[in-house]
Order: C-alpha cells, then structure tokens, then sequence
C-alpha cells in the first residue's frame, strides 16, 4: 500500500513547533468572522423611540423639562400596554384639538431615540421602526445569505486556485466590505453590505480552517475543531469589551475593521503543503515538508516522500495521457462507484438521511435564531451577549467532554432536550408580572441557546459517523446546504414578534424554537449509535449495521421469562 499525506505529516513532526505557530496565525483570521456576526447585535439592536414633537426643535427622547412633558402629552398618544408608554409609531393629527374629541392618530413622519444604551445605531440612521421594522430582519436575512452563496463559492476557489491564494483574497474582500459596511447610506447599501460580509466573513473563516486543518494529522484534528469554536468564542467576547465603551455603530465597526489591515502582512503566508499534493507539484510539497521538519527539529523523511511523490507522478502522467488521447479522465473506475442515490434505494437509510438534514436545519435555524433574539430580551444587552458567549464557551466544551462518556447519540438527543426546554419554559415568565419574569425569561432563553449550541457541535461528529466513507463528502455537503436553509430563514424568526406583536411577540420565537427542537429530538431517537464503531466503508455496510442495530433493540424490548 503507498504512503498516505498523513504518515509522511507524523514523520515531520505532528504537533511541533511549526503546526502550532501556524494555528495561532491562522487562529486570528476567526475574528473578523466572529465580529461580522455578532456585530448586528450592537448596531441594529431597536432602541426605544417615539414620534418627534412638530415644532419642538430640539426635542429628544429624554424628557428636558414639565414644559417639554406638557407638549409631548399634547402630541404623542398614550400606550397602556408594556407598563405604559408614549407611542413608538403614532402621534396625534391635531394636538391643538385636544379638548374637543375629535382628535385622530397618524404615523409618525419623523422619530427621537433614547440614547441611554446606544449613542446612534443604524436603525435610527436609517429609521427602520415601525412600518420600516421589517427591514432589520431583511438585513440579518441578506447576511444569511451571503453565508449559503459562501459555501459554494469559498469551496471553488480554494480547490482551483489553491489554499493560500484563497486565504489572501478573502483577507482583502473582508477588509474592504468591513470598514465600507460601517456607511451605509441607505437601507439597499445596508442590505448589499450585509451580503458581501456574509459572504466574506463565512468565507475567510472556512479558509483559514480547511489550511490549518491540512497542517494537522487526524488525531489531533478532533481536539482542533473544539479550540476553534472556543477561537470563535472568544471573538465574541472581544467585540461585547469594545462595544461597551464605543456606542457609536461608525466607531465601533471602524475600530475593530482598521486594525484588520494588518492582515494583509499574511501575503508570506507558508501554504499549505497538500496543495502540492493536490496538484501533484512534488517539488512545491518537498519545500514546504523541509520547512516544516526543519522547524520541529525533525529529519525528513526522504524515501517516504520519494515513494509518495513517484505514486503521485504515475497519478500526473495517467492524467496527462488520458487528456492527450482525448478519453475520459478515470484514475480508478466507476463500474461499481456509489453515490447518493445508492443510500437513498434503501429505505431505512433515506429516512435516516432525511432525518439528519431536517436536525442539521433545525440546529442552525435554533442557534441563529437565538443569537439574533439577544437583542430582543430585556435587559443590558451587553450583558446577554456576553452570557451568551460564556454559554457558546461551556457548550464547546462540554461536547468535548461528553461525546464519549455518554456516547454520541445520548448526548445529542439530551443536548436537544434542553435547547426544547429551555425554549418553552419561557412561556411561564410570559404568563407572570414583575421584575422577576424578565430575569427568568432570560436565563431560560439561555438555557435553550446552551443546549442548541452543544447541539450543534456534537451533530458535526455524530452525522459524519453515520454515514458511508464512500459518499461522505456528498452528504456532508448536503448536511451544510440543509443548516445554511435553516439559518436563512433565522432572522425572521428572531424577530417573529417584532413582526407580528401582541401580548406575546417576546415568547413568540422561543415557542417556535422549542417546538422545532422537540421535532428533531423526536426524530432523533430513530438513529443508531456510532462510539466506539468503526465507520461504515460504503452503503452495504451502512446498511448491515443498521440491521444489526435493529435486532439489538428488538432483543432489548422482548419479554423473557421469569
């Protein structure tokens, strides 16, 4: 059998010096990610607003003097409900008339905004209140999108023009589209520059992700992708510290989107070496695997890579003749290749597909959905988005811990059991009064975000386990198109009742949140579990093992005998 990329990595040293100054280099490149994404938080969070006084040309949300009190009760309309308040939306057609009855209510022309959390945001630069509200949720929306568009585009342009190329221009896509995104001079230029970060952002993170991943040997990729997510984490919690003492939308996104010019230094970037591989560039692979010795104090392994360099040359001259003689570019055959629809001819193994798509969906539309709703709860919001990030810290973690103790199903479907309960208790403070009910409701809605966030990092682990080494790849890919569906439509759910009001537009998105995750838990149930097993090599195997599971259960179920 010839050598594998992997053995001729552990002879240079699997985890040396030089593995560990490259994931701390591209570590870095997880902020500006982090930032664009919880950024929203901080710039197009609602404040509280009302109608401005006609005539009053200094009026403000805060109350001046008994004289401005007086004309704003004269023009702005009572509101009982939410413990009373002066309209946000409305204000009186006539407020001269206001002794004769016959006054009418018309919407409002022009706004104020309390300043007491946000010096400015978007949404008041904009006006994206009342009749306009839906346009913060087309903006998340748009941003959702630009994250689909990237799973297709980041993946083409990484594989053709190679790893660190890919690297370098999203660098400089991300730099432009955060420091312009900090102008939008309209609600399209928003939605546009929503997009375009979207894109970027998702883009450089899986970038910096599939390089740092090719530096690394299997075993040590698994302890990787948990201090990735911690990487991201901790991005979160950067941009909550800078936010808290810049209140300005401008200033904010300026001061953490300049110092990103620096990146641009990662132009000496050492690529990855499985670029050589992949292209069959031996000479290009023996430079980078010298440096990479060199730095772990490691000899090169010569003849291995010998070997492997004259299996990848046979590889690179069968390729050449089969272009030259005008045939089909074959390697291996096909005759008995498989492919998605050879799971999907077996009926127990499509529904468990479909399974996994729909919990993949209803995971990122939870964990999305969740996030954006941070601006919607009472309280500082600088607070919840920073409790949020301590929640998204525990939950990383704890998968970690928890996956093989308790096996990855178990985990999974308990982890589902809080993030639905954590999201339907919320409907008891909804039904309470008082001071207590806020702080309540928050700390369920955290509780479900906990339990959707270790969710979401043990689905990665169990779905690549279940199902066949030969199409993998296809179906994670169809795994990730399914999540990026569910997180699209996140933002609207987050401000579902925002959009719709009544007496329960807060409990509104954490109702549909637990109801979708009580579904997937459900569904859940009927997947096998994979610690402990070897992975399933092609879709027969898949399939003898799902019968095996079968008859371990119906032997579990079955009555014996006193």
């Amino acid at each position: 059998m010839p050598p594998s990329a992997d053995e001729l990595f552990m002879k240079c040293g699997g985890l040396g010096r030089f593995q560990v100054r490259m994931l701390i280099i591209l570590s870095i490149l997880i902020f500006p990610s982090a930032f664009i994404a919880y950024m929203p938080m901080f710039t197009l969070t609602i404040p509280k607003h009302r109608c401005a006084v006609d005539g009053y040309i200094n009026d403000t949300f805060a109350v001046q003097s008994s004289y401005h009190l007086m004309e704003i009760n004269t023009s702005i309309p009572w509101e009982t409900n939410d413990g009373g308040h002066f309209s946000s939306c409305r204000k009186y057609d006539s407020p001269q008339l206001k002794y004769n009855g016959t006054r009418k209510t018309v919407e409002c022309s022009r706004y104020v905004y309390d300043k007491s959390v946000f010096d400015n945001s978007f949404i008041e630069k904009l006006d994206m209140v009342c009749n306009m509200k839906y346009m913060r949720s087309t903006a998340n929306l748009f941003l959702m999108g630009g994250k689909i568009l990237s799973g297709i585009l980041q993946g083409v342009i990484s594989d053709v023009f190679g790893r660190r190329r890919s690297v370098l221009f999203w660098i400089v896509v991300i730099i432009i589209t955060s420091i312009t995104s900090a102008f939008p001079i309209n609600i399209p230029a928003l939605c546009i520059s929503r997009f375009v970060c979207g894109l970027s952002s998702t883009s450089i993170y899986l970038s910096s992700f599939v390089t740092a991943l090719e530096f690394l040997c299997p075993q040590h990729r698994r302890l990787f992708i948990v201090i990735w997510s911690v990487v991201w984490v901790f991005g979160g919690l950067i941009l909550t510290g800078v936010a808290y003492f810049i209140r300005d939308p401008e200033q904010l996104i300026l001061t953490v989107s300049v110092p990103l010019i620096l990146l641009l230094s990662y132009y000496w970037l050492v690529p990855s070496p499985r670029d050589g591989c992949i292209s069959r560039n031996t000479e290009k692979a023996r430079k980078i695997l010298e440096e990479i010795a060199k730095t772990n104090g490691k000899a090169f392994p010569l003849e291995l890579f010998e070997e492997l360099g004259a299996q990848m040359l046979i590889e690179k001259k069968s390729l050449t003749k089969a272009v030259e003689d005008g045939g089909d570019v074959k390697v291996k055959s096909t005759e008995n290749k498989e492919s998605l629809l050879t799971l999907l001819r077996h009926k127990k193994m499509a529904f468990q597909f479909v399974v996994l798509l729909f919990n993949w969906m209803a995971n990122s539309l939870m964990y999305y959905a969740l996030m954006f709703n941070v601006s919607n709860l009472s309280g500082s919001i600088h607070l919840n988005v920073l409790l949020l990030n301590c929640v998204d810290l525990f939950a990383n973690i704890s998968a970690y811990v928890v996956i093989d103790r308790f096996g990855r199903k178990w985990s999974y479907v308990g982890f589902m059991l809080v993030a639905a309960l954590g999201c339907l208790l919320c409907m008891i403070p909804a039904f309470l009064q008082g001071a207590d009910s806020s702080v309540m409701f928050n700390g369920f809605a955290l509780l479900g975000r906990a339990g959707i966030s270790t969710s979401f990092a043990v689905i990665y682990l169990y779905s690549a386990e279940l199902v066949p080494t030969s199409i993998r790849s296809t179906c994670v890919g169809a795994f990730n198109m399914s999540s990026k569906l569910g997180s699209l439509f996140s933002p609207l759910v987050a401000d579902l009742g925002l959009l719709v009001g009544g007496a329960f537009k807060d409990v509104l998105p954490m109702m549909v949140c637990g109801a979708v995750a009580l579904v997937a838990l459900l569904l859940s149930l009927t997947l096998p579990e994979t610690v402990g097993r070897d992975l399933p090599n092609c879709v027969a195997d898949a399939v003898e093992r799902s019968k095996i599971s079968d008859k371990k259960k119906s032997n579990s179920y079955r009555l014996r005998p006193l």
